[in-house]
């Protein structure tokens, strides 16, 4: 199974992007401490890890991995561990929107009268279960969706659709 996840850099936008090819039970945690533990063996047991540690001023963290790119140990120990494919990136930028977040609505709500019927109408349909009133109804709406919601009820009403079940279905539509 192909596991992605990020490993956030606290106040930037900075992410570390790991993905791996793991058996069902790992987790990114689990994944992580894998590599901790290949880490601290690669510094401990090889001279460049202790050489690249010390550059790091002793202070190697994901950001300085993803730099110097997964050694061989690092990756013959995840492997050892189920731990397949492992890859490391980081992505970032230094153009952060300060009005936008990630859950932002993208949407321009003032405009949506335009293309969704409004509550009024919605109400409205609940209750029709005439012919008239159905036709009174669709005249409420944009042109959009006046022209949407005639062709499928002609469509519907060719077909033999009773006018209950052409309400469900506008029900349903409509919201």
């Amino acid at each position: 199974m192909n596991i992605i996840f990020t490993i956030p850099r606290p106040d930037e936008s900075l992410v570390a992007i790991i993905s791996a090819d793991v058996s069902n039970t790992l987790s990114p945690d689990d994944i992580m401490q894998h590599l901790s533990d290949a880490v601290t063996l690669w510094i401990n047991q090889t001279l460049e890890g202790k050489k690249y540690w010390f550059k790091t001023f002793q202070y190697m963290n994901i950001g300085d991995l993803a730099l110097h790119g997964i050694p061989k140990e690092v990756n013959d120990y995840l492997i050892l561990h189920d731990i397949y494919n492992f890859t490391l990136e980081t992505k970032g930028s230094e153009n952060v929107s300060k009005n936008w977040v990630f859950d932002s609505i993208l949407y321009n709500e003032n405009e949506m009268h335009k293309i969704i019927p409004s509550p009024r109408l919605r109400e409205k349909l609940k209750y029709f279960d005439k012919k008239t009133e159905l036709d009174t109804l669709l005249n409420m709406l944009s042109p959009e969706w006046y022209k949407m919601l005639k062709s499928e009820i002609e469509w519907l009403t060719a077909y033999g659709f009773k006018l209950k079940t052409i309400k469900d279905i506008l029900s349903s539509k409509i919201g």
